[in-house]
């Protein structure tokens, strides 16, 4: 019994013990609790922070903590943007009664710190229950382009200048890359260059065969930190013209193998850088193959211009000259041959003419009932052959055959012995039969123009001395001077008369001629020269 009431005795002594060490805990927390609440720190920004930062900034933040009491503790420094919280500082401070402590705190606004946290921002300072606010800033990303003014019509082949600045959204000078996208037809037109302090200066050169039109040139500026990852970026546009600029000429013939008798088509397309058609007008002149110009128009380019061959044009080669827009271009075509008749019958005669632009050569078939009669030709351009058909009294189915289609079908009433085709001669033919004989002819008809020309024609011819007469009046109609002259200086009493006769006799005649080294001088002074001229003209005559 005594052994049980020992042991509750020492429960209830361990119960009391544990009891008062448990309430002299409580009492000590409690105490330190109040001790710790009574200290205070008060968290000064010694900077605010600028009203804007671009990424790859630094926010510089130095802060001063100045304590009314001891305290123990971390001072956080958080970044606040829309709601986001990024803790970017900690530093452990203890600090006495009275006491203060300057931290010179910053942020680095790059990707791997900060992420995407952009826009309206500020900066929480606290420990504990401590805490201040930073003034409101704002984080961009932006790079804004200043284009210097540049032309906005450009020919293909030129060079395009574009140059500006790039100023980032907290008003510092850019330091990255500017590339530029202009979208062609099929392909884009890239050009990357740098951009130094804020300047960047791009000279492209625009492709000889780009298609006219309006294009819309993209400007893309950008930083990047030192992970190479894109931190600002700013972008701008703006308006090109590329002109169409005439480059090639084309000459189109629709067949450059032309029939006599058919019609020239011809038209001009001019091209652009890419190939593509320029509205316009042109030139065409049309020569034969001795170059002379058979015909010459202005006529809009895609649009034929029509020249009618006559159906005996020679075979040759011709040319197509044309110019627009200071471009010339130059197409030949051919004139082939063409062996071609047309037949006529007129009551029995048949008339064979040659249409084609060579001598016709071929075989013409002329069929009368069941018989079959073929004409061996030799018909020159535009020559002609008349033929006479024969048969017994009667109407006949006639049909002529040449040039591998039939020329006349059809029932004619002919007349004769027997079924025949006589050539009629004349024309060229005859004279290429007879030669002989047409040459004989016109020897004749010539010697009989001849000799009435002879017959019919008289005239007179004068003679006189070749010296100058002087005018001198005489009263002697013998002795009038047939032909003077204002100088003369003789006189002649026989004048000599010449007259083309078929009739008479040929008799001598005696000739004196003489011949005055000095007439100039004998003609301008008055002399005994006269007299001696004299005296030896009337010798001459008597």
């Amino acid at each position: 019994m005594l052994q049980i009431q020992s042991k509750n005795i020492t429960k209830i002594y361990k119960h009391k013990i544990t009891t008062f060490f448990m309430k002299r805990v409580i009492t000590t927390l409690v105490f330190l609790v109040l001790l710790t609440s009574l200290a205070s720190a008060e968290i000064i920004f010694n900077e605010q922070p600028k009203e804007i930062y671009n990424l790859g900034d630094i926010v510089n933040i130095p802060v001063t903590v100045k304590t009314s009491g001891d305290i123990t503790g971390v001072l956080n420094l958080e970044l606040l943007c829309n709601g986001a919280i990024n803790n970017f500082y900690k530093n452990c401070i203890s600090l006495n009664w009275g006491e203060e402590k300057r931290m010179e705190a910053s942020l680095v606004l790059t990707k791997k710190i900060i992420g995407t946290m952009s826009g309206d921002c500020k900066i929480k300072a606290y420990i504990g229950e401590e805490y201040i606010l930073s003034t409101d800033f704002v984080i961009s990303n932006i790079i804004s382009l200043e284009l210097k003014p540049t032309g906005t019509d450009y020919n293909p082949g030129e060079s395009l200048v574009i140059e500006g600045n790039a100023i980032k959204e907290d008003g510092e000078a850019a330091n990255g890359f500017i590339g530029m996208e202009m979208t062609t037809e099929g392909e884009s037109l890239i050009q990357t260059e740098t951009i130094n302090n804020g300047y960047f200066k791009i000279n492209v050169s625009i492709p000889e065969n780009i298609k006219a039109g309006t294009y819309s040139i993209l400007l893309n500026a950008y930083e990047k930190d030192s992970l190479e990852e894109v931190t600002n970026t700013g972008s701008a546009t703006l308006t090109i013209n590329i002109n169409q600029i005439p480059t090639n000429l084309e000459v189109t013939i629709e067949n450059n193998l032309i029939v006599p008798g058919t019609s020239l088509q011809v038209k001009t397309i001019l091209h652009d850088q890419s190939g593509e058609n320029i509205p316009s007008t042109s030139v065409i002149t049309i020569k034969n193959k001795k170059d002379k110009i058979l015909k010459q128009e202005v006529i809009a380019t895609d649009e034929f211009l029509s020249y009618e061959i006559a159906y005996n044009e020679p075979p040759s080669q011709w040319k197509i000259h044309a110019v627009s827009s200071k471009l010339e271009a130059e197409e030949t075509f051919e004139i082939i041959e063409k062996q071609y008749v047309e037949v006529e019958l007129i009551n029995r005669t048949l008339t064979i003419y040659n249409k084609g632009n060579v001598p016709y050569n071929k075989v013409v078939t002329i069929k009368i009932e069941n018989e079959t009669i073929n004409i061996d030709t030799n018909l020159p351009v535009d020559g002609s052959q008349k033929y006479i058909l024969t048969a017994p009294d009667g109407e006949y189915v006639v049909e002529i055959l040449g040039d591998g289609e039939s020329k006349i079908n059809g029932m004619v009433a002919l007349t004769g012995k027997a079924i025949d085709v006589k050539e009629i001669s004349g024309g060229f033919s005859g004279f290429i039969k007879y030669p002989l004989v047409w040459m004989f002819i016109i020897a004749i008809l010539g010697f009989v123009a001849v000799m009435v020309v002879k017959k019919g024609y008289k005239r007179s011819f004068i003679g006189h001395i070749g010296i100058p007469f002087r005018r001198k009046e005489n009263n002697t109609k013998n002795t009038e001077p047939l032909r003077t002259s204002r100088n003369s200086l003789i006189k002649t009493s026989n004048r000599a008369e010449l007259t083309l006769s078929l009739k008479g006799d040929k008799q001598n005649a005696s000739i004196v001629c003489m011949k005055i080294k000095n007439l100039g001088e004998v003609q301008s002074k008055k002399s005994a020269v006269e007299e001696v001229l004299q005296r030896i003209v009337n010798e001459a005559e008597n």
